[in-house]
């Protein structure tokens, strides 16, 4: 959430739209993927009552642009983190 628009209610509003329509459509689980680093995110999570799982690891693979696969990296992009579309300023 951006700092502009916290403590307006909007982080407890969508994950709890969110667990209703999973409910409705029969879902099991809400999953939620949540950077490590990011200690603000996971307090929200925390309350809204959701908890870290260890035993799963998220699986990702970069498209290019047009959706075609993209091919695997060097040896020297071995150990980097993976390249997002999207700037995180907590990295």
């Amino acid at each position: 959430m951006h700092p502009g628009h916290r403590r307006q209610g909007t982080g407890s509003a969508l994950p709890a739209a969110a667990e209703e329509r999973f409910a409705r459509l029969c879902g099991h689980r809400a999953d939620a993927m949540v950077l490590r680093l990011n200690e603000t995110a996971h307090r929200a999570w925390d309350a809204a009552g959701h908890a870290p799982e260890e035993r799963r690891r998220r699986w990702v693979m970069p498209l290019q642009g047009d959706g075609r696969r993209q091919g695997p990296g060097t040896a020297a992009d071995i150990g980097r983190p993976p390249r997002d579309t999207f700037a995180d300023p907590l990295r």
